[in-house]
């Protein structure tokens, strides 16, 4: 039986847009290019597109990054969309992956903002690819239970995690596993091999031969390991050409002529889950995620990883107590005017599409006939429901640094969610959620969260046109 390998990459870049203008602002350490995307665009993606990468190789694409991919390089978006196109069609299985619609740690959300995000993630998926997603990557692999069962509502076959991520000394990675969740659903897992994951990551070396990589590193792993393994490498995708140069090439020629010349055959796990069917059960390790070994403390608090990032708790803080505030404001709102507020929301994804405008999705879920001042009301409040979903994305948490462009673009968006609703309904948390921020400061500078969000109140003050009058 030959060895089986797939490489998993999960492509992903946060939203740089500036929230009012929706444009990206000049990003000056992307020089000479204009922006991050454009940057990583030219060193990653543009080249495996061009080498037919994205049709050998398991992916996700964050749907920000897919987006703004659309927009800009549609005829390279198109290519992605035909590579995969090829595989489905051959096998009525699908390389792709989808991914909740912002890069949010999801054992960190309410059990609302789990359902509305793994929605939105599957209803792009479905228009991009014009087929249902079978498999779901999770932001930074972050899984807890709810979080598991959410994916099984919604027909998600599998996801991958790291091998630290199951609940046993001696996990074999070679194959898929059968999870049972706390409600008697089921969901199929695969573990990528850490050990080469991250030298494929962090060692540069490793990589500079593809044929080698095979001989010395790949084929000892298959070693004394059951007939018909499956290795799962799995990185971020931008490794191969951004993060490290001219890598894009060792993922072509290994994935082509040296897994051929090695006797050693590319599959991806919706594929191999239907050849090979999960049969061994294992549990998994609750609040866990693929880069930070202490669960999820990276994001809500210090840990190991970043241990002098004092900031990251207050700043949890005060992005979950105006989410929590935010989504109480809409429900008081919509509850007499909406069927089902909760709904309303998880269907605004075909706005933020363009599918649909706002006016007429609220007419189709309203529970009486509106005024147009109602209807303009709901309409913000949705957006400021986007916004405030957007200032939880991970990158703002990720670093130990304080002032980087992540968390600048995350209370950017906080600014904007209170901002949208102050215009609906005139309730201002600015204040409040000034205050919150105050404590959220840097260690290496004078600026704080509250002087941040200030400024951008600011603008927005002198850019933004009155909307409700």
């Amino acid at each position: 039986m030959p060895n089986n390998l797939c490489i998993h990459g999960h492509f992903y870049q946060p939203p740089r847009e500036d929230p009012l203008s929706g444009i990206i602002p000049s990003e000056v350490g992307a020089a000479p290019y204009g922006n991050w995307n454009e940057k990583i665009f030219e060193e990653c993606y543009r080249p495996n597109i061009d080498l037919s990468n994205f049709a050998q190789i398991s992916f996700d694409i964050g749907p920000t990054l897919f987006h703004w991919l659309e927009d800009f390089h549609p005829d390279f978006y198109q290519q992605i969309i035909i590579q995969e196109k090829k595989n489905y069609q051959q096998f009525q299985a699908s390389n792709a992956l989808a991914h909740p619609y912002y890069h949010i740690i999801l054992p960190l959300a309410s059990l609302e903002d789990k359902r509305t995000q793994i929605l939105w993630g599957l209803y792009e998926y479905q228009k991009r690819f014009s087929h249902p997603a079978q498999g779901m990557w999770l932001p930074e692999c972050g899984m807890d239970m709810e979080t598991m069962e959410i994916l099984v509502e919604n027909s998600i076959e599998f996801t991958i995690l790291a091998p630290w991520q199951g609940e046993t000394q001696d996990l074999d990675v070679t194959h898929p596993y059968v999870v049972n969740l706390p409600n008697s659903t089921t969901i199929n897992v695969f573990f990528y091999e850490g050990f080469l994951s991250g030298l494929i990551s962090f060692d540069p070396t490793s990589t500079q031969d593809a044929d080698l990589f095979i001989q010395n590193k790949l084929l000892p792993t298959f070693s004394g390991r059951e007939n018909n393994a499956l290795i799962m490498l799995s990185t971020d995708g931008e490794l191969y050409g951004h993060h490290q140069p001219h890598r894009e090439k060792f993922l072509a020629h290994m994935l082509r002529d040296s897994a051929t010349d090695h006797h050693i055959n590319i599959t991806f796990p919706a594929l191999w889950l239907k050849q090979h069917p999960a049969v061994k059960h294992i549990s998994l390790q609750n609040h866990t995620s693929w880069s930070c070994k202490h669960g999820i403390e990276r994001w809500r608090n210090v840990c190991p990883c970043t241990p002098s990032a004092t900031w990251k708790a207050p700043l949890r803080n005060a992005m979950d107590y105006l989410s929590h505030t935010i989504d109480s404001l809409y429900l008081d709102f919509a509850n007499t005017k909406i069927t089902d507020p909760w709904k309303l929301r998880n269907e605004f994804i075909k706005v933020i599409m363009g599918e649909i405008n706002g006016e007429s999705l609220i007419q189709a879920h309203q529970a009486k006939p509106l005024k147009s001042r109602e209807i303009k009301a709901l309409i913000l409040l949705l957006k400021s429901e986007d916004q405030r979903m957007k200032m939880l994305t991970s990158d703002a948490w990720f670093f130990e640094e304080f002032d980087r462009i992540e968390l600048y673009n995350a209370i950017y968006s906080a600014a904007y969610a209170t901002w949208l609703v102050k215009q609906a309904i005139g309730i201002d948390l600015s204040y409040i959620t000034c205050n919150d921020l105050h404590n959220v400061k840097s260690n290496t500078s004078d600026s704080n969260g509250e002087v941040i969000f200030q400024k951008y109140w600011q603008y927005l003050i002198e850019k933004s046109p009155i909307i409700m009058k």
